[in-house]
């Protein structure tokens, strides 16, 4: 699961359209699931009710994972300054870490490598890559200035 993104917003220039964090929050942006995305696992016709409970399982973990993420739109701009982020002539730029990328113009962070866990096996984890640039739902951004939020930037309270 993705851990939740610090955005550090930079400065705007005077001519480039930009929505603030409040903005962004309100338009209310549907959530990536795997349809969205184009990835549907689904069992074949009289496949053994095995193969539809994993199946099942498979789009389950593949639906949470990728709820972390905006679903993608066909213009595939920036969600909070508009500018396209993908194709030949895409403006993200690529992050120290691994697969995280951020817009070139406003900073706004994204994730291009996405790797999903499946299966719980031990010698042969299942495990989906998809390389396709995603940016973060607006809930899951922490701005860079304030307290991250989420179950690892809480502290641990002892009961007495």
């Amino acid at each position: 699961m993705p851990t939740p993104a610090l955005f550090a917003p930079r400065p705007a220039r005077a001519d480039e359209p930009r929505r603030t964090m409040e903005q962004v929050r309100m338009l209310g942006r549907p959530r990536a699931t795997g349809k969205a995305v184009g990835l549907e696992v689904e069992a074949k016709p009289g496949a053994p009710p095995e193969a539809v409970a994993y199946a099942a399982e498979a789009q389950r973990r593949i639906d949470e994972y990728l709820s972390h993420f905006v679903a993608p739109e066909e213009d595939y701009g920036c969600i909070m300054c508009g500018l396209p982020q993908g194709g030949l002539f895409g403006a993200a730029e690529w992050g120290l870490a691994h697969g995280e990328a951020r817009c070139g113009r406003c900073g706004y962070p994204s994730r291009g490598q996405h790797y999903i866990s499946i299966d719980d096996e031990k010698d042969d984890p299942g495990e989906l890559r998809i390389p396709r640039l995603l940016q973060y739902h607006p809930d899951e951004v922490t701005a860079a200035s304030s307290t991250p939020r989420g179950p690892a930037a809480t502290p641990e309270t002892k009961e007495e």
